[in-house]
């Protein structure tokens, strides 16, 4: 808004209800979680509120012609009688909430809540009675965080055909415990961002796990019949040769023991994240990202490789190669689609 004129307001947190009472025509000033411009030009925030996710009713799919998604999934999946949803029990990451996050972390807000157990099935449920959804995507950003929680999830399942779900989950977070909870409630498939097989990179990144824990989780995982995709960053925090290296050999030992599927891709310091706060400090380069909101993925990425790397970036670039012919590896380079800056 400081940047761009033409934007009046912008909802900051959670946007079901701002947006609901903007449509509504509420006035702006008595709309929480809404920074306005005033007519003198200035930006006025009221300040956002967490309402209990238990009191958001389920969304409402009705006027979605949602066969173009399902027609997608059942390519994808090779399954010709799967029918899609998605739900989301979770806001934020506790390891976010608890720890400040992972060095290459956007989200916005720190906080974390969950909707009950028996909030998650009753939505589950409509969905499959409205809709005859069988496979579910649960997308928050790990399931796992809580075990407690997930154990009361398995408890109250109530009297549903099989449903098949995928998810995400931290590396640190899988164990016996919850895989075999995972396996109970019907995962078929876990994503799960290992990032790195270089212990001090991982420390660097604050990632909270180990090269050891990503393979114990990938065992585990597999061992409970639950396909793992994993991914994996080129360029985090002291990245150098050898550890570019470690992290290669680390990725060959996971798929020897299970790992299905692998996704790389190069390491940005995304705004929001702590990455980009330690650009913004840079004595060279600070001025140029404070306050901008337009970005040159590449540059930044080289930059960033440049200033906290301990190889270049055509080391990086020649590793990425290498995966590109590795087997089960899908090749995602973050910015390879934004081929200019552009205006957000």
């Amino acid at each position: 808004m400081l940047n761009r004129e033409y934007v009046d307001c912008c909802v900051v947190g959670d946007g079901e209800l701002p947006m609901f009472e903007i449509a509504q025509g509420t006035s702006l000033d008595q709309v929480s979680g809404v920074a306005v411009r005033t007519t003198t030009g200035e930006i006025s925030l009221s300040a956002p509120t967490d309402p209990s996710l238990d009191s958001y009713p389920h969304p409402d799919w009705s006027l979605v012609d949602i066969g173009v998604y399902q027609d997608s999934y059942r390519r994808r999946y090779e399954d010709e009688n799967a029918t899609y949803g998605c739900i989301n029990s979770q806001k934020g990451c506790m390891w976010r909430f608890r720890s400040g996050g992972c060095i290459f972390c956007g989200l916005v807000r720190s906080s974390y809540r969950s909707k009950s157990p028996e909030r998650v099935w009753e939505e589950i449920e409509h969905l499959v009675t409205r809709y005859g959804c069988n496979h579910f995507w649960e997308l928050s950003d790990t399931i796992c965080s809580d075990s407690e929680w997930l154990e009361r999830l398995a408890s109250t399942r109530p009297n549903l055909p099989d449903l098949t779900f995928h998810g995400y989950a931290r590396a640190s977070e899988i164990n016996e415990r919850t895989a075999s909870l995972l396996q109970t409630l019907g995962f078929k498939e876990v994503f799960v961002g290992i990032e790195s097989g270089d212990d001090e990179v991982l420390r660097r990144s604050n990632k909270g796990s180990t090269a050891r824990t990503n393979l114990n989780a990938t065992r585990v995982l597999c061992n409970n019949g639950i396909k793992i995709f994993s991914s994996i960053v080129l360029g985090l925090p002291g990245e150098s040769r050898s550890s570019l290296d470690r992290t290669y050999r680390h990725v060959e030992e996971l798929f020897s023991i299970g790992m299905s599927t692998l996704s790389v891709c190069v390491f940005t310091p995304y705004p929001g994240s702590r990455s980009f706060e330690m650009l913004k400090e840079h004595p060279l380069y600070g001025k140029r990202y404070e306050g901008a909101d337009v970005f040159d993925w590449t540059q930044m990425a080289r930059i960033w490789a440049k200033e906290y790397c301990d190889c270049t970036f055509d080391d990086i670039e020649k590793y990425l190669e290498k995966y590109k012919a590795m087997d089960g590896c899908h090749y995602e380079d973050n910015f390879s689609y934004v081929e200019r800056p552009y205006d957000i």
